[in-house]
């Protein structure tokens, strides 16, 4: 199982419970991880703690990068800026990627409802849709940082055919680039389109494979089927 994210205090929270509750079923490894993404209004840029996240958002159309340090509010949103001007904003962001090795699939089903139940702010039912709650509650259940909707991506001996809660199949897309590092993606309901054009063709040639995965439905669907 994959989880990315850029928090500190998140990751020490995850660490706590891996040894709390599963520390004879699942081991953790942690490495860098860059990514670069559209920014949305109701993103935060700073952690719960008031500091800025280690990341630059830059305007496709001027080509600058926004100074961060001058909005104290959390998202951009809070800071007043539209929907159109946030909508041309590419985060470059830089944070870890936790590998959570599961010893025995027997607790897969366990560890990835965890997973689901802390590792957003957004509660989600199994088909992914969000479960009212009050702020005090968010706060209560998720763990310190965590982003409104995790990327939970779990790989292994995945069979699509066989479900579990609040997570849908896909494909993830992997190729080993030497010293550049690993580059990472997940397609799912646009994965024809990829197969059947050129881009693909240039994919395969430059290393990337693919295998089914498993991914949280609302992270699917708001972040990957969408594009």
């Amino acid at each position: 199982m994959k989880n990315i994210h850029d928090s500190s205090a998140y990751l020490a929270e995850v660490s706590k419970q891996v040894d709390t509750r599963y520390s004879d079923k699942v081991s953790l490894e942690t490495r860098d991880k860059r990514g670069t993404f559209r920014w949305k209004p109701d993103f935060l840029f700073r952690d719960d703690d008031g500091s800025l996240k280690e990341l630059k958002l830059k305007d496709i159309i001027s080509g600058k990068y926004l100074d961060l340090e001058s909005f104290p509010e959390s998202s951009l949103r809070l800071a007043g800026m539209s929907d159109d001007e946030i909508n041309r904003l590419v985060a470059e962001d830089k944070g870890y990627e936790i590998l959570v090795n599961i010893h025995d699939s027997r607790y897969l089903a366990e560890i990835a409802k965890a997973f689901i139940k802390h590792a957003s702010t957004d509660l989600v039912d199994e088909d992914g849709f969000i479960i009212p709650e009050s702020e005090a509650g968010k706060r209560r259940r998720a763990w310190p940082d965590a982003y409104d909707t995790a990327a939970i991506i779990i790989l292994g001996d995945i069979d699509p055919s066989k479900s579990l809660a609040s997570y849908s199949p896909a494909t993830f897309y992997q190729a080993n680039c030497g010293t550049s590092g690993e580059f990472s993606f997940v397609i799912n309901k646009n994965l024809g389109l990829l197969t059947a054009s050129p881009e693909h063709r240039i994919l395969t040639a430059r290393g990337f494979t693919s295998r089914p995965c498993l991914a949280n439905t609302a992270f699917v669907e708001l972040y990957i089927d969408v594009v």
